[in-house]
């Protein structure tokens, strides 16, 4: 039986630098470039497929992914992306927010990203917040995750009024 957990996230904080709303509106309406750097990459270009494989480092704004391996199927429109699929040691990074595991895939249309395995998140603000449970669904245009157990418990932790010291 997997145990459900349903968490508002107040992902998106109101951000005090001038060209700050400038790059939120930027990524809106997808006008961020995407840059990606691996050890090599394998190119479908009739399926739309494009494998990227060893240190895949993706850097869009300030949001930041790396993992082992990452799958990009292209979208219908030129330059659209309609899924990336990243799997092995997947760390999502963006200011005062991390989350882990061991896969990720992004599906572009439902605005979400699943993250499977061993999948953790962190964040940080007033209070910090753990995530733990073998998946993750975070909501991007919707600003709520829900967090499934599995085997496991979901395990949530807070620490109120305090940032958590770095191990």
């Amino acid at each position: 039986m997997k145990f459900k957990l349903v968490v508002i996230f107040f992902i998106l904080l109101s951000l005090q630098v001038a060209g700050a709303e400038n790059l939120k509106e930027k990524l809106k309406t997808n006008k961020v470039p995407i840059h990606i750097t691996s050890d090599k990459l394998i190119a479908y270009n009739e399926e739309g497929k494009y494998i990227f494989t060893g240190n895949v480092v993706v850097t869009r704004g300030e949001l930041k992914i790396k993992a082992d391996k990452m799958d990009v199927y292209k979208g219908k429109k030129a330059g659209d992306v309609e899924k990336i699929v990243c799997t092995g040691d997947v760390v999502i990074r963006k200011p005062g927010e991390v989350a882990r595991g061991d896969r990720a895939t992004y599906i572009d249309e439902e605005q979400k990203i699943i993250l499977e395995g061993n999948a953790s998140a962190e964040q940080k603000g007033s209070e910090l917040r753990e995530l733990h449970g073998e998946k993750i669904i975070i909501f991007l245009n919707e600003d709520y995750t829900v967090v499934e157990g599995g085997k496991k418990r979901v395990r949530v932790i807070i620490y109120p009024g305090k940032e958590k010291k770095s191990d």
